[in-house]
């Protein structure tokens, strides 16, 4: 059974029950089972409908997902049976696969956090032929931003000309979007679609991942606009949440991680480790993170042990970007943004932030 680490229980047993051997393959080290068909899980939903109020007597979906229901039932369907199995099987029926064919090592390196370091490659001696993004890119302010030589970058959302750039929320929304972010990833887009243009390549794929689904909206309607202009000849763009990225590989990831408050708080979203993989290993060739740095560098994430599933926190996040400054690839995302365009992103912000 392949990727089994994101089947339930009941999705597993009909098959468990027909063989007399069983090989259950699967990754415990990304997504879990999900609630429904979107980007919810049982904890998000049951989260969501809490911070819809209590005093809703006609909520139906109150009626229906309870907390005790959730504890009552969640091995069922929210663990990986998988990950519970690997975890305390005998070491002479489990065995781990820690060559990887995918990802240049720049973007490995980044990954190997929640592998507890044990990743090798298995490109390593030609991955500069076949992991090469060849891009050459300079920000509009004229330094070098994409270079041959590196393939994991951090773009520094925090602020835009020493301003906080928090997220936002649109009305009646429980998801949260980053006009910032946004900006930035279209202006990133224009750049490495006009490079790959002078190039004379085409058919790249790239994917825009986002933690939230009002990002990811707005994403996927401005990239459409852009498609219907012909102002991505060169790439194939798909805009998509974490979840639904989960079995895809890309040539070029780029990741927005939306939260940034003046609290210096974030969601459980960008704090669940398993989320955190998915949305950066799917990238073959380059890995481009956009994310709130000072926000990010102090965030704690709990990760379990790979094989005993013992739990530390550790700072991820900070470890990366420290990996990816020494690399001279940590960016700031106002270098992204055109001069003229500046004021315009500010202009949306301001306007946003005085309508909530």
């Amino acid at each position: 059974i392949d990727e089994v680490s994101k089947a339930t229980p009941p999705e597993l047993l009909p098959p468990l029950m027909r063989a007399r051997k069983t090989i259950l393959v699967g990754d415990h080290r990304q997504l879990p089972p999900v609630f429904n068909e979107y980007e919810k899980s049982y904890h998000e939903l049951l989260e969501e409908i809490n911070a819809e109020g209590d005093d809703d007597e006609d909520n139906d979906s109150e009626m229906v997902l309870r907390e005790e229901d959730l504890n009552k039932y969640r091995t069922m369907v929210t663990s990986s049976l998988f990950r519970e199995y690997f975890e305390q099987a005998d070491e002479r029926i489990k065995h781990s696969l820690l060559t990887q064919y995918r990802m240049h090592s720049d973007i490995q390196k980044v990954i190997n956090r929640f592998y507890d370091g044990k990743l090798e490659s298995g490109v390593m001696a030609v991955e500069n032929k076949t992991k090469a993004h060849g891009l050459k890119v300079m920000t509009d302010k004229g330094e070098s931003f994409l270079r041959l030589d590196s393939h994991a970058y951090w773009v520094d959302s925090s602020k835009l000309q020493g301003k906080l750039m928090e997220q936002s929320r649109y009305p009646g929304s429980t998801s949260l979007h980053n006009i910032f972010e946004r900006h930035i990833i279209l202006s990133m887009l224009l750049k490495i679609n006009d490079a790959y243009v002078a190039m004379g390549q085409s058919g790249i794929t790239v994917g825009v991942i986002s933690f939230y689904g009002s990002q990811v909206g707005d994403l996927r309607t401005a990239v459409k606009d852009m498609r219907n202009r012909g102002k991505l000849k060169a790439l194939k763009v798909d805009v998509n949440t974490v979840d639904r990225f989960q079995g895809k590989e890309k040539q070029i990831i780029i990741t927005s991680l939306v939260c940034n408050t003046k609290r210096g708080n974030a969601s459980r979203h960008v704090a669940a480790f398993e989320r955190i993989n998915v949305a950066f290993s799917r990238a073959q060739n380059l890995l481009i993170i956009v994310g709130a740095g000072d926000l990010y560098r102090d965030l704690a994430v709990p990760i379990p042990n790979m094989d005993t599933g013992e739990i530390r926190s550790a700072h991820i996040y900070q470890g990366i970007m420290d990996d990816i400054a020494r690399n001279g690839a940590l960016i700031a995302g106002e270098t992204l943004i055109a001069p003229d365009d500046v004021s315009k992103v500010m202009e949306e912000y301001d306007k946003e932030a005085k309508g909530q």
